[in-house]
């Protein structure tokens, strides 16, 4: 059952990824993976702030959700800017990002879940798209 589990999720229709209390990537499903273009050798291990731009505005904003995650539990809706591994950027939409504890309360990692997002062009816009 657990197995079964695993392989629905990897498989899903959704992006879902999460990283450790170290912000290291330490799960991608395959809708994950193939939109930020990696491998999961790749995408496992790596810092999660490469999902974004080096720019001090977009860490900032990333550092800023995932600090109110911590501190809420959970954060729904969530839209802001990351990058795939070629430096394509496009803005997630309604996104679900979440603490993860373990048995005794302790916080293990977070994680994200979304379905859409819009690849964006040098000024910012573009068109949505369905993760597939």
């Amino acid at each position: 059952m657990m197995q079964e589990a695993a392989g629905a999720l990897y498989n899903a229709p959704f992006v879902c990824a999460s990283h450790d209390a170290n912000d290291t990537f330490n799960y991608g499903n395959r809708a994950a993976l193939a939109l930020w273009g990696l491998t999961w050798q790749e995408f496992v291990g790596m810092p999660s702030t490469k999902s974004a731009a080096a720019d001090d505005g977009i860490q900032s904003e990333r550092r800023t959700l995932l600090d109110a995650a911590a501190a809420d539990g959970v954060i729904r809706n969530y839209s802001g800017v990351r990058q795939t591994a070629a430096g394509r950027r496009f803005r997630i939409d309604g996104a679900t990002v979440w603490t993860i504890v373990d048995k005794a309360g302790t916080k293990t990692g977070q994680a994200v879940r979304f379905d859409s997002f819009t690849w964006l062009d040098a000024e910012g816009g573009g068109a949505a798209e369905e993760v597939e």
